[in-house]
């Protein structure tokens, strides 16, 4: 069968490739693959979708089981599955809720030019290493995706952030807090981006720490940096 327009999933398993020809035989579906052998099937074992979306693969990035694909060449979007062909040759269907699929903000026009002028200044004014690259340059000359979602496209898009969406019903406060260090914790566990700021002495150390237990105590991970 034609791989650009079809998938038939037999048992949960793309056999589209394999398949000859099929009809509807009895209250089953009979399948001829190319090797001459013929099989029914119950008519729930077998799954038929035709004409994907097929996503421009530069737009976007491929995420499964929390890691980006590399080498992918193209995507068919069915719905329900996804097929994925690497420029090795080999192909993969996966369930749609295994994998997903990150557009990157660089498709607006507006989102782009703003990073390519940030890109440029960054080459002119960056220190330099021996041999004279822009050390800041470098950096962004290596950025070639930039997820939508993330607070980097919102900036770029001049966006304010989303909430984040999680649920911290009853903060911890192992390290103590007042009133406004309270107030500081529940915002920076309800939104993507927050700023904490004070003179000295006001608790701002401790107020990271409450969220990065509430955060820990979560299952998620922190990376703090100084």
């Amino acid at each position: 069968m034609n791989l650009d327009r079809n998938l038939v999933m037999v048992k949960g398993q793309d056999r589209t490739k394999d398949i000859r020809t099929w009809t509807y035989k009895n209250k089953r579906i009979v399948i001829t693959y190319n090797d001459g052998a013929v099989f029914p099937y119950a008519y729930y074992n077998v799954e038929f979708f035709k004409d994907p979306v097929e996503p421009d693969i530069k737009d976007y990035c491929i995420i499964k089981n929390k890691n980006p694909l590399t080498n992918v060449c193209r995507i068919q979007d069915f719905g329900k599955h996804i097929r994925i062909f690497y420029n090795s040759g080999y192909s993969e269907t996966l369930n749609s809720r295994e994998v997903e699929l990150v557009k990157s903000c660089l498709v607006d026009e507006k989102s782009n030019n703003l990073f390519e002028y940030l890109k440029q200044t960054a080459n002119a004014v960056s220190l330099r290493t021996d041999d004279g690259s822009s050390i800041l340059g470098n950096h962004y000359n290596n950025l070639k995706f930039i997820r939508e979602d993330s607070i980097l496209a919102s900036y770029l898009s001049g966006k304010f952030p989303s909430s984040s969406g999680k649920n911290f019903r009853i903060p911890i406060y192992p390290f103590g807090f007042n009133e406004s260090q309270k107030k500081a914790v529940e915002k920076a566990l309800s939104n993507r981006l927050s700023v904490i700021e004070g003179p000295p002495g006001t608790g701002k150390t401790q107020t990271i720490l409450n969220i990065i237990s509430n955060v820990v105590m979560k299952g998620e991970s922190v990376a703090v940096t100084n």
